[in-house]
């Protein structure tokens, strides 16, 4: 009877090992059609898109979408969001308005914020997202101007930097 005990446990054992190994395989990633993504899209009534693009050998690499006009999408997001920028206002003295000069501070207020349940402030996460493109594309920019001036033992390492730096939809194509 130890013996039929021994192999049944053995069993289990083995099948529970394959179904676990099957429960946590890896499922390939799903293709995607980038040829019929949108470049401009519009986000409430203020459009925005990818408007630059870097060339490396040859192949372009899509940077991040920003805003078409950011002063204006500023404005605009004051008269979406009113009651969340008024609340950010509230807990921290030092915000004052909204502007181009103080926007990182406000999305840093946001992010500590624990209200997710409120459409003004997904608004402004959402505004946030775009408006902070700008830096990066920048950043990137940087990036690529340091690599074509970099010295051959630092290629390697500029060239990784930069094409983490890249948006994953770029490097999809």
């Amino acid at each position: 009877m130890k013996k039929y005990t021994l192999w049944i446990i053995i069993a289990v054992l083995v099948v529970s090992a394959a179904v676990t190994a099957y429960a946590m395989r890896d499922e390939p990633a799903s293709e995607h059609d980038n040829e019929n993504v949108p470049r401009t899209v519009e986000v409430k009534d203020k459009p925005w898109s990818v408007k630059s693009c870097l060339v490396l050998d040859g192949e372009e690499y899509d940077l991040y979408a920003t805003f078409d006009d950011p002063e204006k999408a500023i404005e605009n997001v004051k008269e979406k969001c009113p009651d969340a920028l008024a609340q950010l206002r509230r807990g921290s003295l030092t915000l004052g308005e909204l502007s181009d000069g103080n926007w990182q501070r406000y999305r840093d207020a946001l992010a500590a914020t624990s209200d997710g349940d409120n459409e003004q402030g997904d608004t402004l996460a959402a505004f946030f997202d775009i408006y902070e493109n700008a830096d990066k594309n920048a950043q990137i920019i940087k990036l690529a101007d340091a690599l074509s001036g970099s010295a051959a033992d630092k290629a390697g390492e500029q060239y990784d930097r930069l094409m983490m730096a890249l948006p994953y939809t770029s490097i999809e194509k």
